[in-house]
Order: structure tokens, then sequence, then C-alpha cells
């Protein structure tokens, strides 16, 4: 729903400063007739097998960074805490 808001937001705000559209969006259908259950299987067997491993990879480190008293360290930082595991989850994903 944002997506769509912030789409028409900015069509407005196209409109208002008479500006020209420099890049633009179509839509096409996507045939998969040539395609077969495994083309379709096998891509998101992938991706849900990764997922489970850098949310575990993830908590492990934490969990070392803690042991080291690293998390000590960081909180003289100017780094709120909470950039730092969103940072490190992100980096997992």
């Amino acid at each position: 729903m944002i997506g769509i808001v912030r789409g028409i937001v900015g069509d407005f705000n196209l409109r208002a400063a008479h500006a020209k559209l420099t890049v633009g969006l179509r839509a096409e259908p996507v045939e998969a007739q040539s395609l077969d259950y495994v083309d379709l299987l096998v891509p998101g067997l992938l991706a849900m097998a990764n997922r489970p491993e850098c949310r575990v990879s993830a908590s492990l480190l934490a969990r070392r960074v803690a042991q080291k008293g690293m998390l000590r360290r960081l909180r003289l930082t100017p780094l709120p805490l909470v950039e730092f595991a969103t940072a490190r989850v992100v980096f997992h994903s």
C-alpha cells in the first residue's frame, strides 16, 4: 500500500512541477507455459533453505561478541547497539 500511495503522490508532484517523467514502468504478463513445476520449486526451496542459516549465524555471532566483551566497547562508540545488531543481521541475510 505504501508503494502505491508513494507512486500517486509522486505523480501529483510531477504534475504540479510541470516536470516530465524520465523513467517509466511497464508491466507485462509472464507466460510460464514452458516452465515445469521443478523450475518454479527449486528457487523457492533454495531461498527457504538459506534463510534459517543466516539467522542462526547472526545469533551465534551475537553470542560470541557478548562473550568477548565487545558490547561494552561498542557502548562507548556513537553507534547504537540496535544499529549494530541490525547491520549484522542484514549482513548475514
